[in-house]
């Protein structure tokens, strides 16, 4: 694998994404700041290397970021074949009453992320009267929106198949991501995630907790 080069320029706000090498590229969650971006796909970068030194293409996820290279053209085409399926441990008191708000959650997130600029929306609604639930999505923004909706239906209907009566879960793939947790896990929440310290020490303690939470798909 090439060395990644960290020269890039992030945007104030919304999803990342740019090229590192002819055949590398990061994307960013579309509400963490520009620092929190950069650091995180400092991270990555330094962890993908260590884990797959000699596969011809792997990616990374993170909480705030993915990282992916290859021996090929990865900038041009939706791709849902490599995906990652997590799920909470817990299961939920009432699935069918869960499933069927989950279900309209994100599927209007779905649309909504469509029509925005950055392919990203984040919403929570109440799923009883002392809990809410939390979604998010999020598309790659090197895809056209009827591919971005095709990547996020898909794994709005693989939620049953593999988080199904979960409090929360993630599927993610190369080309988009969703999450749903009964908890806030984004800043743009009604009760957000306390944010990090902002200095670079603290910063970086915070990403020693946040950051060992990574998983990766490597292959070739």
């Amino acid at each position: 694998m090439p060395p990644l080069a960290m020269d890039f320029t992030i945007p104030a706000l919304g999803a990342c994404w740019a090229l590192i090498e002819p055949m590398a590229s990061f994307f960013c969650r579309g509400d963490i700041s520009p620092d929190l971006c950069q650091i995180c796909v400092k991270v990555a970068s330094k962890k993908i290397k260590n884990l797959c030194p000699k596969q011809k293409e792997a990616i990374i996820w993170y909480e705030e970021c993915m990282l992916r290279y290859s021996n090929r053209s990865i900038f041009s085409d939706m791709e849902e074949d490599t995906r990652v399926y997590l799920g909470n441990q817990n299961n939920v008191i009432h699935p069918s009453q869960f499933n069927q708000t989950l279900a309209d959650l994100m599927n209007s997130l779905a649309h909504e992320a469509v029509s925005s600029s950055n392919f990203f929306a984040a919403e929570d609604v109440n799923f009883t009267t002392v809990t809410r639930l939390y979604g998010l999505v999020q598309c790659t923004p090197n895809i056209v929106s009827s591919e971005c909706y095709t990547c996020l239906a898909a794994c709005v209907s693989e939620i049953r198949k593999y988080c199904n009566g979960k409090e929360g879960g993630r599927i993610s793939k190369p080309s988009c991501n969703i999450r749903f947790e009964i908890y806030p896990f984004y800043s743009m929440a009604s009760h957000p995630p306390p944010p990090p310290a902002t200095s670079t020490s603290k910063i970086v303690n915070y990403l020693s907790q946040v950051y060992t939470g990574s998983y990766i798909y490597f292959y070739g």
